[in-house]
Protein backbone atom coordinates (compact mmCIF):
# COMPACT_ATOMS: atom_id res chain seq x y z
CA UNK A 1 0.00 0.00 0.00
CA UNK A 2 1.05 3.42 -0.68
CA UNK A 3 1.86 6.48 1.55
CA UNK A 4 -1.46 7.98 -0.17
CA UNK A 5 -3.32 4.93 0.43
CA UNK A 6 -2.50 4.68 3.84
CA UNK A 7 -3.41 8.53 4.67
CA UNK A 8 -6.78 8.27 2.68
CA UNK A 9 -7.83 4.78 4.85
CA UNK A 10 -6.80 7.20 7.80
CA UNK A 11 -9.53 9.43 7.10
CA UNK A 12 -8.50 11.11 3.62
CA UNK A 13 -5.82 12.86 2.57
CA UNK A 14 -7.46 16.62 2.48
CA UNK A 15 -8.28 16.09 6.04
CA UNK A 16 -4.90 14.46 7.39
CA UNK A 17 -4.13 17.94 9.71
CA UNK A 18 -6.69 19.11 12.95
CA UNK A 19 -6.98 23.03 12.07
CA UNK A 20 -5.99 25.01 14.57
CA UNK A 21 -8.93 27.65 13.59
CA UNK A 22 -11.36 24.46 13.32
CA UNK A 23 -10.87 23.69 17.30
CA UNK A 24 -10.14 27.25 18.53
CA UNK A 25 -13.35 28.94 16.52
CA UNK A 26 -15.76 25.72 18.09
CA UNK A 27 -14.23 25.88 21.25
CA UNK A 28 -15.15 29.91 21.86
CA UNK A 29 -18.72 28.30 20.55
CA UNK A 30 -18.90 25.57 23.43
CA UNK A 31 -17.88 27.90 25.72
CA UNK A 32 -20.36 30.60 24.80
CA UNK A 33 -23.18 27.45 24.90
CA UNK A 34 -21.77 27.06 28.60
CA UNK A 35 -21.75 30.40 29.27
CA UNK A 36 -25.20 30.79 28.69
CA UNK A 37 -27.05 27.86 29.83
CA UNK A 38 -25.29 27.48 33.36
CA UNK A 39 -23.35 30.82 34.47
CA UNK A 40 -24.70 33.87 35.82
CA UNK A 41 -22.96 36.04 33.25
CA UNK A 42 -26.48 36.73 31.38
CA UNK A 43 -28.50 36.64 34.24
CA UNK A 44 -30.78 39.47 32.93
CA UNK A 45 -31.52 37.05 30.24
CA UNK A 46 -31.64 33.46 31.63
CA UNK A 47 -31.91 34.62 35.68
CA UNK A 48 -33.54 30.89 36.73
CA UNK A 49 -36.75 32.40 38.13
CA UNK A 50 -37.76 34.88 35.13
CA UNK A 51 -39.68 32.16 33.85
CA UNK A 52 -41.33 34.08 30.84
CA UNK A 53 -37.67 35.02 29.48
CA UNK A 54 -36.83 31.09 29.76
CA UNK A 55 -40.17 30.03 28.14
CA UNK A 56 -39.36 32.55 25.04
CA UNK A 57 -35.59 31.70 24.51
CA UNK A 58 -35.85 27.71 24.21
CA UNK A 59 -39.69 29.02 22.38
CA UNK A 60 -37.71 31.48 19.86
CA UNK A 61 -34.76 29.12 19.21
CA UNK A 62 -36.83 25.86 18.37
CA UNK A 63 -38.87 28.33 16.09
CA UNK A 64 -35.97 29.67 14.51
CA UNK A 65 -34.54 26.04 13.96
CA UNK A 66 -37.93 24.51 12.75
CA UNK A 67 -38.14 27.38 10.51
CA UNK A 68 -34.74 27.04 9.06
CA UNK A 69 -35.30 23.41 8.74
CA UNK A 70 -38.70 24.07 6.72
CA UNK A 71 -37.29 27.01 4.56
CA UNK A 72 -34.69 24.21 3.54
CA UNK A 73 -36.35 21.63 2.93
CA UNK A 74 -39.58 23.23 0.75
CA UNK A 75 -36.81 25.43 -1.06
CA UNK A 76 -33.99 23.72 -1.05
CA UNK A 77 -32.02 26.76 -0.28
CA UNK A 78 -28.77 26.30 1.99
CA UNK A 79 -26.50 28.65 3.76
CA UNK A 80 -23.49 27.37 2.13
CA UNK A 81 -24.67 28.10 -1.42
CA UNK A 82 -26.61 31.68 -0.67
CA UNK A 83 -24.88 34.43 -2.00
CA UNK A 84 -23.52 35.68 1.15
CA UNK A 85 -21.05 32.61 1.58
CA UNK A 86 -20.77 30.40 4.87
CA UNK A 87 -17.69 32.89 5.56
CA UNK A 88 -19.81 36.22 5.96
CA UNK A 89 -22.14 33.94 7.35
CA UNK A 90 -20.14 33.57 10.08
CA UNK A 91 -19.36 36.91 10.95
CA UNK A 92 -23.77 37.79 10.66
CA UNK A 93 -24.23 35.25 13.44
CA UNK A 94 -21.38 35.94 15.21
CA UNK A 95 -22.25 40.07 15.22
CA UNK A 96 -25.79 38.91 15.92
CA UNK A 97 -25.16 37.10 18.82
CA UNK A 98 -22.91 39.79 20.49
CA UNK A 99 -25.57 42.47 19.58
CA UNK A 100 -28.17 40.17 21.85
CA UNK A 101 -25.79 39.75 24.74
CA UNK A 102 -25.08 43.53 25.24
CA UNK A 103 -28.93 44.14 24.96
CA UNK A 104 -30.23 43.80 28.63
CA UNK A 105 -26.97 46.09 29.39
CA UNK A 106 -28.54 49.19 27.87
CA UNK A 107 -32.46 48.51 27.42
CA UNK A 108 -33.90 47.51 30.92
CA UNK A 109 -37.62 46.30 29.57
CA UNK A 110 -39.74 43.46 29.18
CA UNK A 111 -39.26 44.38 25.21
CA UNK A 112 -36.10 44.86 25.51
CA UNK A 113 -35.25 41.52 27.02
CA UNK A 114 -37.53 39.64 24.31
CA UNK A 115 -35.32 41.44 21.35
CA UNK A 116 -32.09 41.06 23.03
CA UNK A 117 -33.65 36.60 23.35
CA UNK A 118 -34.64 36.71 19.98
CA UNK A 119 -31.30 38.00 18.35
CA UNK A 120 -29.53 35.68 20.44
CA UNK A 121 -31.77 32.52 19.54
CA UNK A 122 -30.73 33.33 15.85
CA UNK A 123 -27.27 34.06 16.05
CA UNK A 124 -26.84 30.73 18.19
CA UNK A 125 -28.53 28.85 15.49
CA UNK A 126 -26.98 30.46 12.68
CA UNK A 127 -23.36 29.93 13.99
CA UNK A 128 -23.96 26.74 15.20
CA UNK A 129 -25.01 25.53 11.76
CA UNK A 130 -21.59 27.34 10.11
CA UNK A 131 -19.53 25.19 12.42
CA UNK A 132 -21.82 22.40 11.37
CA UNK A 133 -20.82 22.34 7.79
CA UNK A 134 -17.19 22.68 8.78
CA UNK A 135 -18.31 19.14 10.59
CA UNK A 136 -19.95 18.07 7.64
CA UNK A 137 -16.66 18.71 5.33
CA UNK A 138 -14.23 16.68 7.87
CA UNK A 139 -13.44 13.14 7.57
CA UNK A 140 -14.21 10.72 11.14
CA UNK A 141 -10.85 11.33 12.45
CA UNK A 142 -10.96 14.76 12.49
CA UNK A 143 -14.23 15.39 13.06
CA UNK A 144 -14.15 12.89 16.45
CA UNK A 145 -10.84 14.79 17.48
CA UNK A 146 -12.18 18.09 16.57
CA UNK A 147 -15.15 18.03 18.77
CA UNK A 148 -13.51 16.75 21.63
CA UNK A 149 -10.40 18.70 21.37
CA UNK A 150 -13.19 21.77 21.17
CA UNK A 151 -14.47 20.64 23.88
CA UNK A 152 -11.78 20.56 26.51
CA UNK A 153 -10.73 24.15 25.08
CA UNK A 154 -14.65 25.42 25.01
CA UNK A 155 -14.66 23.85 29.14
CA UNK A 156 -11.37 25.75 29.89
CA UNK A 157 -12.49 28.93 28.49
CA UNK A 158 -15.91 28.82 30.72
CA UNK A 159 -13.89 28.41 33.71
CA UNK A 160 -11.37 31.40 33.18
CA UNK A 161 -14.07 33.76 32.29
CA UNK A 162 -16.73 32.61 35.36
CA UNK A 163 -14.16 33.06 37.62
CA UNK A 164 -12.93 36.83 36.83
CA UNK A 165 -14.47 39.82 38.02
CA UNK A 166 -17.95 40.18 36.94
CA UNK A 167 -17.52 43.30 34.74
CA UNK A 168 -14.29 41.73 33.10
CA UNK A 169 -16.63 38.24 33.30
CA UNK A 170 -19.21 39.71 31.18
CA UNK A 171 -17.61 41.72 28.61
CA UNK A 172 -15.37 38.82 27.72
CA UNK A 173 -18.27 36.48 27.89
CA UNK A 174 -20.40 38.52 25.29
CA UNK A 175 -17.33 38.89 22.97
CA UNK A 176 -16.47 35.46 22.94
CA UNK A 177 -19.64 34.53 20.24
CA UNK A 178 -18.21 37.07 17.53
CA UNK A 179 -14.63 35.96 18.12
CA UNK A 180 -16.07 32.29 17.53
CA UNK A 181 -17.78 34.15 14.25
CA UNK A 182 -14.64 35.65 13.05
CA UNK A 183 -12.86 32.39 13.55
CA UNK A 184 -15.25 30.47 11.22
CA UNK A 185 -15.12 33.35 8.95
CA UNK A 186 -11.23 33.10 8.45
CA UNK A 187 -11.74 29.10 8.57
CA UNK A 188 -14.03 29.20 5.47
CA UNK A 189 -12.10 31.82 3.55
CA UNK A 190 -9.11 29.33 3.74
CA UNK A 191 -11.29 26.24 3.47
CA UNK A 192 -13.74 27.46 -0.13
CA UNK A 193 -12.28 24.32 -1.99
CA UNK A 194 -13.36 21.93 0.90
CA UNK A 195 -16.97 22.90 1.18
CA UNK A 196 -19.41 20.32 1.26
CA UNK A 197 -21.28 19.25 -2.09
CA UNK A 198 -24.84 18.47 -0.19
CA UNK A 199 -26.99 18.21 -2.76
CA UNK A 200 -30.09 16.45 -0.64
CA UNK A 201 -32.41 18.17 1.42
CA UNK A 202 -34.29 14.51 1.86
CA UNK A 203 -36.07 14.43 5.69
CA UNK A 204 -37.73 11.42 6.01
CA UNK A 205 -35.73 8.27 7.55
CA UNK A 206 -32.50 10.34 8.37
CA UNK A 207 -32.41 9.96 12.09
CA UNK A 208 -33.63 7.16 13.59
CA UNK A 209 -36.59 8.63 16.22
CA UNK A 210 -35.80 7.04 19.11
CA UNK A 211 -32.35 8.55 18.43
CA UNK A 212 -34.69 12.02 18.45
CA UNK A 213 -36.30 10.63 21.67
CA UNK A 214 -33.98 9.86 23.67
CA UNK A 215 -32.09 13.28 22.70
CA UNK A 216 -35.53 14.97 23.88
CA UNK A 217 -35.84 13.21 27.48
CA UNK A 218 -31.64 14.58 27.89
CA UNK A 219 -32.93 18.46 27.51
CA UNK A 220 -36.09 17.76 29.61
CA UNK A 221 -34.03 15.94 32.44
CA UNK A 222 -31.02 18.83 31.94
CA UNK A 223 -33.71 21.47 33.17
CA UNK A 224 -35.35 19.09 36.13
CA UNK A 225 -32.13 18.34 37.70
CA UNK A 226 -31.08 22.24 37.25
CA UNK A 227 -34.28 23.37 39.15
CA UNK A 228 -33.55 20.89 41.79
CA UNK A 229 -30.20 21.79 42.54
CA UNK A 230 -30.85 25.56 42.71
CA UNK A 231 -33.50 24.94 45.21
CA UNK A 232 -32.18 22.63 47.41
CA UNK A 233 -29.15 24.68 47.43
CA UNK A 234 -30.99 27.39 48.93
CA UNK A 235 -29.83 30.07 46.76
CA UNK A 236 -32.11 32.31 45.04
CA UNK A 237 -29.73 33.17 42.07
CA UNK A 238 -27.10 31.78 39.83
CA UNK A 239 -24.08 30.90 41.47
CA UNK A 240 -20.31 30.45 40.32
CA UNK A 241 -19.34 27.75 42.24
CA UNK A 242 -22.22 24.65 40.85
CA UNK A 243 -21.04 25.63 37.71
CA UNK A 244 -17.46 25.89 37.84
CA UNK A 245 -17.68 22.15 39.48
CA UNK A 246 -19.45 20.66 37.10
CA UNK A 247 -16.83 22.39 34.59
CA UNK A 248 -13.89 21.23 36.02
CA UNK A 249 -15.37 17.61 36.34
CA UNK A 250 -16.34 17.65 32.91
CA UNK A 251 -12.91 18.59 32.18
CA UNK A 252 -11.87 15.61 33.73
CA UNK A 253 -14.27 13.65 31.64
CA UNK A 254 -13.49 15.33 28.23
CA UNK A 255 -9.76 14.39 28.66
CA UNK A 256 -10.18 10.88 29.41
CA UNK A 257 -12.80 10.90 26.74
CA UNK A 258 -10.36 12.39 24.42
CA UNK A 259 -7.53 10.06 24.98
CA UNK A 260 -9.77 6.63 24.36
CA UNK A 261 -11.67 8.56 21.55
CA UNK A 262 -7.86 9.53 19.88
CA UNK A 263 -7.25 5.64 19.60
CA UNK A 264 -10.87 4.20 18.88
CA UNK A 265 -11.72 7.47 16.35
CA UNK A 266 -15.29 6.59 18.12
CA UNK A 267 -17.69 8.76 19.84
CA UNK A 268 -19.30 5.54 21.30
CA UNK A 269 -17.22 5.94 24.91
CA UNK A 270 -19.37 8.64 25.16
CA UNK A 271 -22.57 7.75 24.86
CA UNK A 272 -21.88 5.19 27.49
CA UNK A 273 -20.70 7.24 29.80
CA UNK A 274 -23.30 9.75 29.56
CA UNK A 275 -26.41 7.83 30.81
CA UNK A 276 -25.05 6.83 33.92
CA UNK A 277 -23.08 9.67 34.77
CA UNK A 278 -26.64 11.11 34.52
CA UNK A 279 -28.32 8.70 36.46
CA UNK A 280 -25.69 9.24 39.18
CA UNK A 281 -26.35 12.57 39.85
CA UNK A 282 -30.21 11.54 39.93
CA UNK A 283 -29.88 8.78 42.40
CA UNK A 284 -27.91 10.98 44.75
CA UNK A 285 -30.41 14.08 44.39
CA UNK A 286 -32.59 12.91 47.94
CA UNK A 287 -29.42 12.39 49.78
CA UNK A 288 -28.31 15.91 48.94
CA UNK A 289 -26.53 18.10 51.42
CA UNK A 290 -23.92 20.49 50.70
CA UNK A 291 -21.67 18.29 49.61
CA UNK A 292 -23.75 15.76 47.74
CA UNK A 293 -24.68 19.10 46.21
CA UNK A 294 -21.57 19.57 44.54
CA UNK A 295 -20.93 15.71 43.36
CA UNK A 296 -24.95 15.90 42.17
CA UNK A 297 -23.75 18.67 39.63
CA UNK A 298 -20.12 17.26 38.92
CA UNK A 299 -22.03 13.82 37.42
CA UNK A 300 -25.25 15.55 36.03
CA UNK A 301 -22.92 18.45 33.88
CA UNK A 302 -20.13 15.62 32.65
CA UNK A 303 -23.37 13.29 31.77
CA UNK A 304 -25.14 15.70 29.98
CA UNK A 305 -21.61 17.19 28.10
CA UNK A 306 -20.86 13.86 27.81
CA UNK A 307 -23.57 13.00 25.55
CA UNK A 308 -23.82 16.59 23.68
CA UNK A 309 -20.16 15.70 22.56
CA UNK A 310 -21.48 12.57 21.11
CA UNK A 311 -24.66 13.62 19.83
CA UNK A 312 -22.60 16.52 17.54
CA UNK A 313 -20.31 13.82 16.12
CA UNK A 314 -23.31 11.30 15.25
CA UNK A 315 -25.16 14.38 13.36
CA UNK A 316 -21.85 15.24 11.66
CA UNK A 317 -21.30 11.61 10.88
CA UNK A 318 -25.06 11.79 9.15
CA UNK A 319 -24.99 15.11 7.23
CA UNK A 320 -21.57 13.30 5.62
CA UNK A 321 -22.54 10.02 4.83
CA UNK A 322 -25.85 11.07 3.02
CA UNK A 323 -25.16 14.49 2.15
CA UNK A 324 -27.46 15.87 3.67
CA UNK A 325 -27.56 19.78 4.29
CA UNK A 326 -26.78 20.78 7.82
CA UNK A 327 -29.73 22.90 8.23
CA UNK A 328 -32.19 19.52 7.90
CA UNK A 329 -29.86 17.33 10.07
CA UNK A 330 -29.04 19.42 12.83
CA UNK A 331 -31.76 21.76 13.21
CA UNK A 332 -33.78 18.64 13.32
CA UNK A 333 -31.23 16.90 15.84
CA UNK A 334 -30.43 19.74 17.65
CA UNK A 335 -34.19 21.07 18.01
CA UNK A 336 -34.86 18.10 20.09
CA UNK A 337 -32.51 19.15 23.20
CA UNK A 338 -34.74 22.83 23.50
CA UNK A 339 -37.77 20.81 23.18
CA UNK A 340 -36.90 18.43 25.91
CA UNK A 341 -36.13 21.75 28.13
CA UNK A 342 -39.73 22.71 27.24
CA UNK A 343 -41.10 19.98 28.50
CA UNK A 344 -38.85 20.00 31.79
CA UNK A 345 -39.95 23.26 33.01
CA UNK A 346 -43.76 22.44 32.62
CA UNK A 347 -42.81 19.31 34.29
CA UNK A 348 -41.56 21.92 37.20
CA UNK A 349 -44.45 24.00 36.88
CA UNK A 350 -46.36 21.22 37.91
CA UNK A 351 -44.56 20.18 40.62
CA UNK A 352 -44.36 23.39 42.24
CA UNK A 353 -48.18 23.71 41.96
CA UNK A 354 -47.92 20.15 44.51
CA UNK A 355 -46.40 22.44 46.96
CA UNK A 356 -43.68 20.05 47.43
CA UNK A 357 -40.51 20.73 50.12
CA UNK A 358 -37.44 19.72 51.01
CA UNK A 359 -36.84 15.45 50.25
CA UNK A 360 -40.65 15.49 48.76
CA UNK A 361 -39.48 17.72 46.21
CA UNK A 362 -36.18 16.22 45.45
CA UNK A 363 -37.28 12.39 45.87
CA UNK A 364 -40.23 13.35 43.46
CA UNK A 365 -38.20 14.71 40.88
CA UNK A 366 -35.43 12.21 40.56
CA UNK A 367 -37.73 9.05 40.46
CA UNK A 368 -39.59 11.17 37.86
CA UNK A 369 -36.18 11.46 36.15
CA UNK A 370 -34.82 8.35 36.50
CA UNK A 371 -37.68 6.78 35.02
CA UNK A 372 -37.59 8.53 32.47
CA UNK A 373 -33.77 7.92 31.34
CA UNK A 374 -34.20 4.19 32.16
CA UNK A 375 -37.24 3.93 29.75
CA UNK A 376 -35.22 6.20 27.05
CA UNK A 377 -31.94 4.10 27.46
CA UNK A 378 -33.47 0.61 27.30
CA UNK A 379 -35.79 1.77 23.83
CA UNK A 380 -32.20 2.96 22.41
CA UNK A 381 -29.60 0.77 24.13
CA UNK A 382 -29.14 -1.47 20.92
CA UNK A 383 -27.53 1.33 18.91
CA UNK A 384 -24.62 -0.40 18.14
CA UNK A 385 -26.64 -3.37 16.04
CA UNK A 386 -27.13 -0.27 13.89
CA UNK A 387 -25.21 0.32 10.24
CA UNK A 388 -22.02 1.47 11.00
CA UNK A 389 -21.00 5.32 10.04
CA UNK A 390 -17.72 3.82 8.45
CA UNK A 391 -15.87 0.65 9.26
CA UNK A 392 -13.79 2.46 12.62
CA UNK A 393 -16.93 3.30 13.99
CA UNK A 394 -17.78 -0.06 15.01
CA UNK A 395 -21.48 0.44 15.38
CA UNK A 396 -22.23 3.88 15.45
CA UNK A 397 -25.84 4.85 16.59
CA UNK A 398 -26.93 6.27 13.11
CA UNK A 399 -29.25 4.45 10.82
CA UNK A 400 -30.33 4.86 7.01
CA UNK A 401 -33.27 4.92 5.71
CA UNK A 402 -34.44 1.41 4.62
CA UNK A 403 -35.77 3.52 1.60
CA UNK A 404 -32.66 5.58 1.27
CA UNK A 405 -30.39 2.20 1.00
CA UNK A 406 -33.40 0.53 -1.44
CA UNK A 407 -33.63 3.57 -3.65
CA UNK A 408 -29.81 3.12 -3.94
CA UNK A 409 -30.01 -0.64 -4.99
CA UNK A 410 -32.38 0.45 -7.75
CA UNK A 411 -30.77 2.84 -9.23
CA UNK A 412 -26.91 1.17 -9.10
CA UNK A 413 -28.79 -2.12 -10.19
CA UNK A 414 -30.67 -0.54 -13.32
CA UNK A 415 -27.74 1.23 -14.70
CA UNK A 416 -25.37 -1.39 -13.86
CA UNK A 417 -27.50 -3.72 -16.35
CA UNK A 418 -28.27 -0.95 -18.83
CA UNK A 419 -24.45 -0.15 -19.40
CA UNK A 420 -22.72 -3.09 -18.36
CA UNK A 421 -20.44 -1.74 -15.75
CA UNK A 422 -17.73 -3.68 -13.66
CA UNK A 423 -18.13 -4.85 -10.59
CA UNK A 424 -15.78 -2.12 -9.21
CA UNK A 425 -17.50 0.43 -10.87
CA UNK A 426 -21.00 -1.35 -8.86
CA UNK A 427 -19.32 -0.56 -5.96
CA UNK A 428 -19.02 3.11 -6.42
CA UNK A 429 -21.93 3.84 -8.34
CA UNK A 430 -23.75 2.54 -5.25
CA UNK A 431 -21.93 4.54 -3.01
CA UNK A 432 -22.40 7.60 -5.07
CA UNK A 433 -26.01 6.86 -5.42
CA UNK A 434 -25.82 7.05 -1.56
CA UNK A 435 -24.77 10.42 -1.29
CA UNK A 436 -20.51 9.36 -0.91
CA UNK A 437 -18.01 12.02 -1.97
CA UNK A 438 -14.66 10.55 -3.47
CA UNK A 439 -12.87 10.80 -0.24
CA UNK A 440 -15.81 8.97 1.67
CA UNK A 441 -15.58 6.32 -1.16
CA UNK A 442 -11.75 6.11 -1.11
CA UNK A 443 -11.96 5.51 3.28
CA UNK A 444 -14.78 2.60 2.38
CA UNK A 445 -13.09 1.02 -0.03
CA UNK A 446 -9.91 1.58 0.98
CA UNK A 447 -8.53 2.85 -2.77
CA UNK A 448 -6.44 6.02 -3.77
CA UNK A 449 -7.85 9.03 -4.89
CA UNK A 450 -7.15 8.71 -8.70
CA UNK A 451 -8.18 4.94 -8.33
CA UNK A 452 -11.64 6.41 -7.35
CA UNK A 453 -11.55 9.44 -9.79
CA UNK A 454 -10.92 7.27 -13.09
CA UNK A 455 -13.21 4.88 -12.04
CA UNK A 456 -15.41 7.79 -11.79
CA UNK A 457 -14.59 9.15 -14.90
CA UNK A 458 -15.24 5.49 -16.81
CA UNK A 459 -19.07 5.10 -15.49
CA UNK A 460 -19.72 8.93 -16.55
CA UNK A 461 -18.43 7.89 -20.40
CA UNK A 462 -20.37 4.70 -20.11
CA UNK A 463 -23.53 6.58 -19.13
CA UNK A 464 -23.09 9.47 -21.49
CA UNK A 465 -23.31 11.98 -18.44
CA UNK A 466 -20.77 14.78 -16.63
CA UNK A 467 -22.19 15.42 -13.64
CA UNK A 468 -23.73 13.39 -10.37
CA UNK A 469 -27.26 15.03 -10.61
CA UNK A 470 -27.94 14.15 -14.04
CA UNK A 471 -26.45 10.63 -13.49
CA UNK A 472 -29.45 10.14 -10.67
CA UNK A 473 -31.68 11.67 -12.78
CA UNK A 474 -30.65 8.63 -15.38
CA UNK A 475 -31.00 6.15 -12.95
CA UNK A 476 -34.66 7.38 -11.73
CA UNK A 477 -35.31 7.33 -15.41
CA UNK A 478 -33.95 3.49 -15.88
CA UNK A 479 -36.26 2.66 -12.58
CA UNK A 480 -39.23 3.97 -14.05
CA UNK A 481 -38.95 2.30 -17.38
CA UNK A 482 -37.99 -1.18 -15.49
CA UNK A 483 -41.13 -0.83 -13.35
Amino acid sequence: MTAQDERIERGGESSERLNVLHIGGMALYFAFVLLLCVSGEFGKMTDSFDLLIRFLLLGIVVATMLALLCFSYLKGTTMAYSRVGLDRWALVSGSILSIGLWCPSFIDSAGGLAVAAAFVALGSVLLMLVWAYSIMASSLRVRVLSSALATIGGTALYLGIILLPSGVSFALAASVPLLSGVAAHRYWRRAKKRQPVAASVRLKGIIDVRLLAFTAVFGCLFSLIGHALLKLSGNPGPDIMPGAIGAAAFLVVQVMLALSMRTKISPRVAYRTAPLLVAGGFFLLPFADRGILALDMALAFSGFGSYVVYYWIVLGNIASRYRIVPEIVFTLGLAMLPVGALVGELMILGLDGMALEGSMYSTSIALTSLSLLILAFWQASDGAVFASETKEMGGQYVVASDTLITDAISRTDAMANAFKLSPREHDILHRIMMGRDVPAICEELVLSKNTVQTHVKHIYQKTGVSKRQHLIALADELVRKNT
